[in-house]
């Protein structure tokens, strides 16, 4: 076990100077006996790189960058060792653990009517069993001669799952393994195809026999899809069980997404959609499909009515399982209703009237079974105002909450510029503001009143028919027509402009950009221009503004894990801007990526969602392909008021020092289908160990941001670390 003093390490922010070094005592046993020949590698994970030699010994001192992040691995031969993962303060003691090597050897076949194939090349994934004094897991090659294969593994009781391209697992429990020994496995027909592993467990974690049903989710079932071998082939519910161990199997699936549903002896339920089953492909589920008694959810809304007479649409959708269904139920006069049948986990019940779609009148996060009644209290306010575009009356929309507000209601202006209607509450709102004749969409920030004796709240709304011009070119300085022109004003996600296209001059012109900072790039195909930033007056307008198309930049990199290269998983290139980023891509099975980058300079943060291990995290760097790691032991973020900031607040996260985004967090909790375990918390699981902070931020121009204040600590490997958000400050530094 590793010693920390986690709470009284909180820093705000990472040093700029290079930090000192501190003694880290590594500490290295066998099961039995003393230790081989060897050495002990130490790979430095975090964005900084390196790697370490030293003798295989009992006890080994090293200094080490202070909160720099490694994972130690023992190598001898004939022995396989566990990587573990530390970081380096002061007193920390780590412990690695060498286990001498055993083999396993068994016989396969094809199964009747499948025509000869090339011999498989098989992994062994190995676990020690449940409730060993020295958990462990790992994955090794196996050797292969004519139809027997022989594979290394830990000698100690383990189960072992065997794996190959194109089949299905093949699975042996608790295997007695001595040092040197060789076990013979009984011979198996092999299954291939498509197939699905999981496992299923009680409420308490505990392995459970259930009836588990795989269905095809594609429009009609039953229609035809691509078999394994890419023969037409029909996809049709099947059903199995769980064993005692709780685990369950489908082989010689078609390609397609399924839905999983387990049900236990006493009506408890576990359901897990979409299911991705790739051709050829085993898809090994993540987490187990953990049975729970169904729930009831009693909700009551107050008013019990929208003041136009219509009853409250409730929506309820999950935030802990990836499917997509939502239930949806109307209230009754007195304004309750009830949702029944529901499964264990966090869901997001939003309150919306029954002809509008968009707007979101109240919303509340719910955890089950833990809350089964919960009230929604809508503090409507009846608001009465005009808008005006300059100085003349704006017919259009006015739509209080804006592009990014959770709360969000629209209401019409007449020829007047008046409008009127009921919003969910008083205070400040953003606004967003589209002319119905006039092409202007504009935001801006309106001040509500809190109504006094029964009078409506009155507001004025004035936009500004402000206008940037300029003009696109190549290269070579000649002009680009076709150009699309983003505008993003500041601070960030204050508004996002839909802009236009330069025109066969190269000219453009952008019209109703609120006042204040505005950053503009322009596009085309792969070309794009460093961003430009204005400042757009009150009145009048900007002229003259130059937008250079050039090359990109690629970046290329590469995923990789304790078991090698993270292919097929989600990768993300994040630089801090108000400007949209590069986008998402997918690793291909080396676990590569590559992207097309804008010429606007600034670290670029790379940010991978593996399949297993912890969340990927590192920053570009020009000298050459990056590598992002994922680690097999993490931690727990708790975070305390993320929930109540819109999406596009400037607020970032910095692991390490690398910065992206802090919606990029929550995609990930639900990436990993895991819910907030309080209300007001959101825990994000996980997460690699190291130095991590919540930092406000203003973007300067080009590749420059400014740092507001910050909240940070160190997340120990199997620990969990409690953040605030931080009072933001006028001004950041």
């Amino acid at each position: 076990m590793i010693s920390w003093l986690w709470q009284a390490l909180l820093m705000a922010t990472v040093a700029a100077a290079p930090p000192p070094d501190v003694e880290v005592v590594i500490h290295a046993r066998l099961p039995a006996g003393s230790l081989p020949a060897g050495e002990l590698v130490l790979t430095r994970s975090d964005h900084r790189g390196g790697t370490r030699r030293l003798p295989l010994a009992a006890t080994v001192p090293v200094r080490l960058p202070e909160r720099s992040v490694w994972e130690v691995l023992a190598h001898a031969p004939d022995h396989w060792g566990s990587p573990t993962a530390f970081v380096a303060v002061a007193h920390t003691q780590v412990h690695v653990h060498l286990w001498p090597l055993a083999r396993v050897e068994g016989r396969w076949r094809w199964p009747e009517g499948v025509a000869s194939r090339p011999a498989p090349q098989f992994t062994g994934d190995f676990r020690s069993i449940a409730g060993a004094e020295t958990p462990f897991f790992g994955r090794l090659p196996c050797e292969k001669e004519g139809t027997t294969f022989r594979c290394p593994v830990p000698a100690a009781p383990l189960d072992l799952t065997l794996k190959a391209p194109g089949l299905a697992s093949e699975l042996f429990w608790e295997l007695a393994l001595s040092p040197g020994a060789t076990v013979p496995l009984p011979p198996r027909t092999l299954r291939p195809g498509a197939s699905v592993l999981g496992w299923v467990e009680d409420a308490a974690g505990r392995p459970r026999e259930a009836e588990v049903t795989l269905t095809p989710t594609r429009p009609g079932v039953g229609e035809v899809v691509a078999g394994e071998d890419g023969s037409p082939r029909r996809a049709v519910l099947l059903r199995g069980r769980s064993t005692p161990r709780g685990v369950f199997q489908f082989a010689g699936l078609p390609a397609g997404e399924y839905a999983l549903v387990a049900t236990g002896p006493a009506g408890e339920v576990a359901t897990l959609a979409p299911v991705s089953v790739r051709l050829g492909e085993e898809t090994e589920l993540r987490y187990p499909l953990r049975l729970h008694p169904l729930a009831r959810l009693a909700v009551r809304v107050q008013p019990p009515r929208h003041p136009s007479g219509s009853p409250w649409r409730l929506v309820l959708f999950s935030l802990s399982s990836a499917s997509a269904a939502a239930a949806e139920t109307t209230t009754d006069a007195h304004g309750r209703a009830s949702f029944s049948s529901l499964q264990a986990g966090t869901y997001h019940l939003e309150a919306k009237l029954p002809d509008h779609d968009q707007a979101v009148w109240a919303a509340v996060e719910v955890t089950l079974p833990e809350q089964d009644e919960v009230e929604l209290a809508i503090p409507l306010v009846l608001v009465k105002g005009r808008v005006f575009l300059d100085e003349k009356p704006l017919p259009g929309v006015v739509a209080f909450g804006g592009s990014w507000e959770q709360l969000r209601v629209a209401l019409e202006s007449d020829h007047e510029g008046r409008f009127s209607g009921h919003l969910p509450r008083a205070g400040s709102w953003r606004v967003a503001v589209a002319g119905r004749r006039v092409p202007i969409l504009t935001e801006t920030t309106v001040e509500v009143p809190q109504p006094r004796g029964g009078t409506p709240a009155h507001v004025e709304i004035r936009c500004r028919s402000t206008r940037v011009s300029g003009q696109v070119v190549d290269q070579e300085g000649q002009p680009q027509a076709g150009a699309q022109i983003e505008a993003a004003s500041h601070p960030p996600g204050v508004s996002r402009h839909p802009g236009g296209r330069s025109q066969g001059d190269g000219l453009f012109t952008v019209l109703g950009l609120p006042p204040g900072r505005v950053a503009l790039r322009a596009h085309h195909q792969e070309r794009s221009s460093e961003p430009v930033t204005v400042v757009v007056p009150e009145r009048g307008e900007v002229t003259g503004v130059r937008l250079q198309l050039r090359p990109p930049r690629e970046l290329r990199g590469r995923v990789v894990g304790p078991w090698g290269p993270a292919g097929g998983i989600p990768v993300m290139a994040i630089l801090l801007s108000p400007l949209p980023s590069p986008g998402v891509r997918v690793t291909e099975a080396d676990g590569s990526f590559s992207f097309h980058l804008g010429v606007e300079p600034g670290p670029v943060a790379v940010v991978a969602f593996p399949e297993f291990g912890t969340l990927a995290v590192a920053c570009a760097s020009p000298s050459g392909p990056l590598e992002v790691a994922t680690h097999a032991v993490g931690g727990t973020l708790e975070l305390h008021g993320l929930a109540g900031l819109t999406f596009g607040a400037p607020l970032a996260v910095r692991y390490q020092g690398c910065a992206f985004f802090s919606h990029v967090l929550l995609s990930w909790q639900r990436h990993s289908g895991s819910g907030s375990p309080l209300a007001g918390v959101t825990a994000i699981p996980r997460l690699p160990p190291g130095v991590w902070e919540l930092c406000w931020w203003d973007w300067e121009g080009a590749g420059r941001v400014r740092w507001g204040p910050c909240a940070g600590g160190l997340l120990p490997p199997h620990g969990t670390l409690t953040l605030a958000v931080p009072t933001r400050g006028n001004n950041p530094s």
